[in-house]
């Protein structure tokens, strides 16, 4: 999960810098929060 949750960080700025806005930072975080309580992955330690 945590290859999944820095995926998306990265996507987030890239998208920022991008649009030149913090909305994707939003977007993320939101993301962020199911994968989260979605729980663990089913296989730790793959690439997610």
């Amino acid at each position: 999960m945590a290859r999944a949750i820095a995926l998306l960080m990265d996507g987030a700025i890239v998208t920022a810098v991008r649009e030149r806005t913090p909305a994707p930072a939003g977007r993320a975080r939101a993301v962020a929060a199911a994968l989260l309580a979605s729980g663990p992955s089913p296989n730790p330690g793959t690439a997610d």
